[in-house]
């Protein structure tokens, strides 16, 4: 009995595995623009999440990854759960929003990014404005980052591609850098 309960219960895995995630597709794919070199040499270490499901820095960091010039981060992969975790909150009817981590620029915080778009055209120009780590209220005193989202249009289902501008130099003094 616990035999058959167990090899229907691997069976279902198995199949789940294979529906699932068997060939994630990017849903979301984060790249940087550093010209000036202040983020130090690639790769660069970075998450994006919800901010909307709190603004905490271990919250953020469960979604630790890097990117490189030749390399983006595949912040969303369909088929994997993160997706539903992650994308519930980012991707609403007219706009993007999401934090960004950026420990090379600053570690008291992250950039709470935002695009407006046309309902059903999810691309589009935007900033990032900084946030205290805890809050979701921008600090406009910061330098906001460029953001630029585009959607692959050849790409089944939603699938965007999210370049982030890293301006030249601080106008601001840089709390929080290591």
């Amino acid at each position: 009995m616990l035999a058959s309960r167990l090899g229907i219960a691997l069976g279902g895995a198995i199949v789940f595995v294979a529906l699932g995630c068997s060939s994630p597709k990017p849903a979301l794919v984060v790249s940087l623009d550093d010209p000036d070199g202040r983020l130090g040499p690639p790769p660069w270490t970075l998450a994006v999440f919800n901010p909307y499901f709190g603004p905490d820095r271990d919250r953020a960091m469960r979604t630790v990854g890097s990117a490189a010039p030749d390399r983006p981060l595949a912040v969303l992969t369909r088929g994997r759960p993160e997706e539903w975790r992650i994308r519930d909150l980012l991707v609403e009817d007219q706009s993007v929003v999401f934090g960004l981590v950026l420990p090379a620029l600053r570690t008291d915080g992250y950039w709470l990014a935002r695009v407006d778009h046309e309902p059903g055209r999810f691309s589009g120009t935007g900033g990032a404005l900084f946030c205290l780590w805890g809050q979701v209220e921008p600090d406009e005193s910061i330098e906001a980052l460029s953001i630029e989202v585009s959607q692959w249009r050849d790409a089944p289902g939603l699938q965007l591609e999210t370049k982030v501008g890293i301006p030249a130099r601080s106008r601001t003094k840089e709390r929080g850098r290591p």
